[in-house]
């Protein structure tokens, strides 16, 4: 998701914490934000500092006056005979080639797990926005290197990836078993993303409110929030290292959306106000309204529980899911009837889409 819909997701959570809203209605307190400043932590360690914490062993960094297939097809294979040979995780680097604060040299590299052909192509001159210039691309003959690789190949992602704009990608390859497997940004949603970094900051919220009964309340905050990140992008597709330093490889995603969808972010935003309002009223010393089935419940019950459990449903069935449901079917008959059927996307595509408009909303940002 985007760093505002996990801020957002934060500030929700917090809201779920009944003395940190009456904190901030009686005190004034802004213990609610804590939520959200936790929730985009993750992201922010990754392209903020893993990223350039994170070893190299091999850097293509190619300028326009040496534009040759060869030399970044000649630094891949160089770094997969050093991980087949010596067995371990060998990191290749791949930067991008700037020529003006709004000109780029695009090149791809095409990996075929299949027919295990690598193939490099020195690509147009683009913009930040990544629009072509028709006609900047150079000669067939002098664009294009290709070789078969010597090694069995598993690589889960899209088969061409684009080296255009801001920081370019990077792999780890690493052998296991009788193939070589290549993973993309192999320092994304690992230790950050994990629910063992949020039991190691959550501590913060004694540093803030001391160890009285507010300092566990920002305890939880601080963790649950630091959660909702892990959770909203596990709705996507790479998924995160759950339990570092006990486990080492990233859980794959749920395969639901990615986290440039628009109407993902904006129906998450949606849900996620909507739930802020409910619980900011619930947990208000006085109530501005309630709703029918929550009136049932209490007098059935007679507990508080029963009354914001039974609400809290009738909330979502009235105001959450009716509009979203209605908005989205809306959405996918306008889209069928104006774009036709929808297209086919390679297969591990998604993934780069996901973690590359990550990696590029934190490089404007």
């Amino acid at each position: 998701m985007k760093g505002f819909t996990h801020y957002l997701t934060g500030i929700t959570a917090a809201t779920f914490f009944l003395w940190a809203v009456r904190s901030a209605a009686l005190e004034k307190s802004l213990i609610i934000l804590l939520g959200g400043f936790a929730a985009i932590l993750a992201d922010t360690l990754d392209f903020r500092i893993n990223k350039y914490l994170y070893r190299h062993h091999y850097e293509v960094d190619m300028y326009e006056g040496n534009l040759d297939p060869r030399i970044p097809l000649n630094a891949l294979l160089r770094a997969m005979r050093a991980a087949w040979e010596t067995g371990r995780r060998i990191n290749i680097k791949f930067h991008t080639i700037k020529l003006s604060s709004d000109r780029w040299r695009q090149y791809s590299i095409l990996i075929d797990e299949e027919t295990r052909i690598i193939r490099v192509r020195i690509g147009p001159i683009v913009t930040t926005g990544q629009v072509p210039f028709p006609g900047t691309e150079p000669p067939e003959e002098r664009a294009v290197a290709e070789v078969v690789s010597p090694y069995p190949i598993k690589y889960g992602y899209d088969k061409e990836i684009n080296v255009d704009i801001f920081s370019g990608p990077d792999f780890d390859i690493y052998r296991e078993g009788d193939h070589l497997i290549f993973e993309f940004l192999p320092w994304h949603r690992q230790w950050s993303h994990s629910i063992t970094m949020g039991l190691l900051l959550a501590p913060l919220g004694f540093l803030i409110y001391g160890f009285g009964k507010m300092g566990w309340v920002a305890f939880w905050i601080i963790a649950v929030g630091y959660w909702t990140h892990i959770l909203t992008d596990h709705f996507g597709l790479m998924g995160s290292n759950l339990f570092p330093p006990f486990t080492r490889k990233r859980v794959p995603g749920f395969h639901v959306t990615r986290s440039m969808s628009k109407p993902a972010n904006i129906y998450t935003n949606y849900t996620n106000a909507m739930l802020i309002l409910w619980n900011l009223n619930a947990f208000s010393p006085s109530r501005i309204f309630t709703l029918p089935l929550a009136e049932y419940a209490y007098a059935k019950f007679g507990t508080f529980a029963s009354w914001y459990f039974f609400g809290l449903v009738n909330w979502v069935a009235l105001f959450i899911l009716p509009p979203i449901l209605v908005s989205y079917a809306l959405l996918v008959l306008y889209r069928r009837w104006y774009y036709g059927p929808p297209e086919v996307v390679a297969p591990g595509a998604e993934r780069v889409e996901e973690a590359l408009s990550e990696s590029e909303e934190y490089l404007k940002g």
